[in-house]
């Protein structure tokens, strides 16, 4: 049954456009990457820990109001008409914000995308709790660890059952930065090395290898935007350790049929496993960092709503502009219409 939209909401979407309050996270160590031009002028900034959205809302669709938090915040909440979009994507970066958004949501009785509870829960060890037991999907072992000492640290991955190679990162890290694989617990002492601050925790992750027939490793971004999803891309790699400047040569031909494949043979057969993960977590919209295997098998990387996933980072006309215009139109289409979202009342338990 389609809950009722109230007058306050009703008001916020007349006309050609959808009011939203964005809820824009600032991370907890307050820094931001400044983009500078050759001329030194700046053109913009990067902060971690966002879900990238709001550069790519169309202003002739969406009338955004913006609500900073973050530590240090003491400004007074004022809040346009309509419901909210929280823009928070990662919980170990921006915590204190994420605790503000939280509050705001059980203060107010307005639908919520992505609610803020709901991104609490993506953290890398939960997501591995979460996840556990969905039919088709691996999901590594992961733990949060907070000890210092390798000796502590070995202690904790025996009695916990891990099996070696473990991957160890910094909380709140990406991009391969602070992270190291393991492949014997005797490794563990390089865990010293890691550029880590004294409240930074670890994750550490059992490693499993996914290497293709062909000997390259794939690395597959599936979007679950509702109860859809949409392949983001596919990077065919020489190792396991991949990221968007990791592509083989002479990979694109490769990469560009794994959309049609995607669409006509594997969907239907996926996506009862994304599905499941977003009730689970009880997020609108996220992406999902995996491998697919010959057979239809998902090894589980990550789940977050903080994935560069709207940007287009090649010079169109590429394979990638299509299915990213339609995970836009999508998300807009959601976005648009807060009877659709999991959190239609905020104040209901994520």
């Amino acid at each position: 049954m389609t809950p009722e939209i109230d007058p306050q909401l009703r008001a916020a979407a007349v006309g050609d456009r959808t009011s939203l309050n964005v809820l824009f996270g600032l991370p907890d160590d307050q820094k931001a990457t400044i983009i500078v031009a050759g001329d030194g002028k700046p053109l913009g900034f990067d902060l971690v820990g966002t879900a990238g959205l709001l550069p790519h809302l169309p202003p002739d669709r969406f009338k955004t109001y913006l609500v900073y938090l973050g530590p240090g915040r003491t400004q007074p909440l004022r809040l346009g008409p309509g419901p909210l979009l929280n823009h928070i994507g990662d919980a170990d970066v921006c915590a204190v914000a994420l605790k503000q958004a939280a509050q705001i949501t059980g203060s107010v009785d307005r639908p919520c995308f992505n609610h803020p509870r709901a991104v609490a829960k993506s953290t890398r060890d939960e997501v591995s709790r979460l996840f556990a037991g969905i039919p088709g999907l691996i999901v590594p072992k992961t733990v949060r660890v907070r000890e210092r000492d390798p000796m502590d640290v070995r202690k904790i991955l025996d009695r916990a059952g891990f099996a070696y190679p473990v991957l160890v990162r910094i909380a709140g890290s990406h991009l391969g930065m602070n992270l190291i694989r393991v492949d014997t617990p005797d490794g563990l002492d390089a865990i010293s090395g890691l550029d880590r601050t004294d409240q930074a925790s670890l994750y550490v992750t059992e490693f499993f290898n996914f290497v293709s027939p062909d000997k390259r490793h794939r690395k597959f971004r599936v979007v679950v935007i509702g109860e859809d999803i949409f392949l983001r891309h596919c990077i065919i790699a020489e190792h396991w350790m991949i990221h968007r400047n990791d592509r083989a040569s002479n990979t694109e031909e490769a990469e560009r049929a794994t959309f049609t494949t995607f669409d006509r043979e594997w969907k239907g057969h996926l996506q009862p496993i994304f599905r499941e993960m977003g009730a689970r977590l009880g997020l609108d919209y996220f992406g999902v960092d995996c491998n697919i295997d010959d057979a239809g098998m998902v090894l589980l990387f990550e789940a977050n709503p903080c994935m560069n996933i709207l940007a287009n980072t090649s010079r169109s006309p590429n394979m990638w502009d299509g299915p990213i215009a339609d995970i836009k139109e999508a998300l807009e289409q959601r976005l648009a219409t807060p009877a659709t979202w999991r959190h239609f009342n905020s104040r209901t338990t994520a």
